[in-house]
C-alpha cells in the first residue's frame, strides 16, 4: 500500500520516499514507493507532473492500493533506497482549482436547479461537465454562475472526510459512491458533500472565478464547458484585450461593437454580390472574345486558350455561362500570380469524352482534377506548361472531330 500524501496534504510539493519496487516494462520504468506526493490519473483529473530524483515522471497510475510512477529513464536506485520526489506545482495547483471548481458547479447544478452530473473531464484548456438534462437555458447558466460566484466569495472551507458504509445515510451526498466500504467525501462547507478521490484546494476562494464558455449536445444530454480559476482569469483578460482592439479598429465604444460588425457584414455581403456580378460579366466577355477566335471543325467551334487574369477563380463563372445555342468545345486555362485553374466544357450536343486525354496532358501543368461529360475542371501548379496543355487539347479535339466522320 502506498501512503497517499496528496490526500493528507495536497499542498506538499516534495518529499523523500523509499523504493518498494522498480521494473522495466516495454522500454519504460515503473517505480513504486512507500509514499508519494504524485496524484494518479483518475476521476477526470490527469496525473501529476514532476520529477523523481531529477528524472521526469511521464505518468502516474493507481493499481489497487499501490501508486505506480512511470519514468522514461532508469532512476539509478534499487528497492530499499531513498528517492526524492518533487511536483510540478503550477500544474498540480491548476488542477486543484479545476477539480474544486467543478465540484462547486455540479453542486449548484444539483442543489439549486436539480441538474445531475453524468461525467466530468478536466482538460488542458477547459473543464467539461456532462449533465443529465437535454436542455439548459441561458438563464439557468447565468443563475448557476451567480450562485457559484457567491460560494467562491464566501470562502467556504473544502475538506475531506472518510465515512463508513453505516454513516452514509446520515450524510446528504450529492451522488452515490461508486465503491463499497469506507469512502472519501469532499465537503464544501455545509453546502455540498460528494464522494471523490481527487485533489482539491483548501477553500472556495482559491478557485477565484468560473465562467461557462459554451454548451453542446452529446448523447442526448447537455455538456457544459467551463473556464475555472486562473484559466477563467486569463480568458477574461484575453477577451478584454480583444474587445479593446475591436473597439479601436471599428472606432466605436465597446457597447457599439456588435452593431458596427453587423453593418460591416451587411456591407460585405453587398460588396460580394457586386463582385460576383462583375466577375460574371467579365466571364461572359472573355467567353465571347474567345468564341469569336474559335476554330471551326465539322460545324463545331473549338476554343483552347490560355489567358492571364488577376484572379484565376474567374473560371468558376465560365462553366455556368458557356453558350448552349451552338456546338462548342471550350478549353481554357486561367493563370494568375496566385494560382492556375483549367476548365473543359462541351455544349450544343457535342459528344466527346476527355478522360483519356486528360491523363496524358495534366502532367504538363502538374495538374489535378477531373469530371464527367459535359464538364471537366481542376487546378495546376506549372504555369509554363499551360500553352502546351491547350495546344495538345486543341490538336486532340480536331483529330477527334475529323475522325468521327
Amino acid at each position: 500500500m502506498t501512503e497517499k500524501l496528496f490526500h493528507s496534504n495536497p499542498y506538499e510539493i516534495c518529499t523523500d520516499a523509499k523504493v518498494v519496487s522498480l521494473e522495466k516494462k516495454h522500454g519504460i520504468w515503473e517505480l513504486v514507493c512507500d509514499r508519494t506526493v504524485f496524484y494518479p490519473e483518475g476521476g477526470g483529473q490527469p496525473a501529476d507532473r514532476g520529477t523523481i530524483s531529477g528524472i521526469p515522471v511521464i505518468d502516474v497510475r493507481k493499481r489497487g492500493d499501490v501508486v505506480v510512477h512511470t519514468l522514461e529513464l532508469h532512476p539509478q536506485c534499487n528497492p530499499g533506497d531513498t528517492v526524492s520526489m518533487e511536483l510540478d506545482w503550477n500544474h498540480r495547483y491548476e488542477y486543484m482549482q479545476q477539480h474544486s471548481g467543478q465540484h462547486i458547479i455540479s453542486a449548484v447544478f444539483y442543489r439549486a436547479l436539480g441538474i445531475g452530473t453524468l461525467s466530468v473531464h478536466l482538460g488542458e484548456s477547459y473543464a467539461t461537465i456532462e449533465t443529465d438534462r437535454s436542455e439548459i437555458t441561458d438563464g439557468e447558466i447565468s443563475q448557476t454562475e451567480d450562485l457559484v460566484q457567491e460560494i467562491l466569495c464566501s470562502n467556504m472551507p473544502i475538506t475531506d472526510q472518510y465515512i463508513s458504509q453505516e454513516e452514509m445515510d446520515d450524510i446528504d451526498l450529492r451522488r452515490e459512491p461508486q465503491v463499497a466500504g469506507t469512502v472519501r467525501v469532499i465537503r464544501i462547507g455545509g453546502y455540498d458533500a460528494a464522494p471523490c478521490g481527487g485533489v482539491h484546494v483548501g477553500s472556495t476562494g482559491e478557485v477565484r472565478l468560473v465562467k461557462c464558455i459554451s454548451r453542446e449536445k452529446i448523447r442526448g444530454h447537455v455538456r457544459t464547458v467551463w473556464k475555472i480559476g486562473q484559466r477563467a482569469a486569463a480568458d477574461y483578460r484575453e477577451l478584454t484585450d480583444i474587445t479593446l482592439q475591436l473597439s479601436t479598429l471599428l472606432s466605436v465604444p465597446r457597447d457599439g461593437i456588435i452593431s458596427r460588425v453587423e453593418t460591416v457584414l451587411e456591407d460585405q455581403k453587398r460588396l460580394q454580390l457586386h463582385i460576383q456580378h462583375l466577375e460574371s460579366s467579365l466571364a461572359v466577355n472573355l467567353i465571347a472574345q474567345m468564341s469569336n477566335r474559335a476554330e471551326l471543325v465539322d460545324h463545331v467551334r473549338i476554343v483552347s486558350e490560355t489567358i492571364q487574369v488577376s484572379d484565376a477563380s474567374i473560371i468558376r463563372h465560365m462553366n455556368a455561362l458557356l453558350p448552349q445555342d451552338y456546338p462548342l468545345v471550350f478549353c481554357c486555362v486561367c493563370i494568375s500570380e496566385q494560382s492556375l485553374r483549367w476548365l473543359i466544357g462541351v455544349t450544343g450536343g457535342v459528344q466527346i469524352d476527355f478522360s483519356a486525354i486528360l491523363k496524358e496532358v495534366l502532367p504538363i501543368i502538374e495538374g489535378k482534377g477531373g469530371g464527367r461529360y459535359p464538364l471537366w475542371q481542376g487546378a495546376g501548379t506549372r504555369a509554363e506548361g499551360a500553352e502546351e496543355f491547350t495546344r495538345k487539347i486543341r490538336r486532340w479535339i480536331r483529330q477527334y472531330l475529323t475522325a468521327r466522320n
